[in-house]
């Protein structure tokens, strides 16, 4: 996987996005029991699964939906236009699910 992925790292300097990570976006990935592995003590990954008839979260498809459901203020400043009208919209332009 390390020739078809990059990973990229940058400060978060708005309070309003560093919020919404922490409010939004972290927890939908720690509530994920389909596609989330666990790190064990000997170095090997173990899948996480639901127990208990509790639901499956799959992290990916909550963020779709999510994403489509509402989009956030800091979504809308970015969708600005140059004469500063707002072009606000409900799409999600590309995102990809990880099978």
């Amino acid at each position: 996987n390390f020739e078809r992925r990059v990973e990229v790292m940058f400060p978060l300097e708005d309070p309003a996005l560093i919020q919404r990570i922490c409010k939004e976006i972290v927890p939908i990935y720690l509530n994920d029991n389909s596609r989330a592995r666990v790190l064990q003590q000997d170095g090997s990954y173990e899948r996480v699964q639901a127990w208990n008839g509790e639901p499956e979260h799959r992290s990916q498809y909550d963020l779709l939906s999510t994403a489509s459901i509402q989009p956030s203020a800091s979504t809308s400043k970015l969708s600005e236009s140059s004469n500063g009208k707002s072009a606000k919209s409900n799409r999600v332009n590309s995102l990809s699910v990880d099978d």
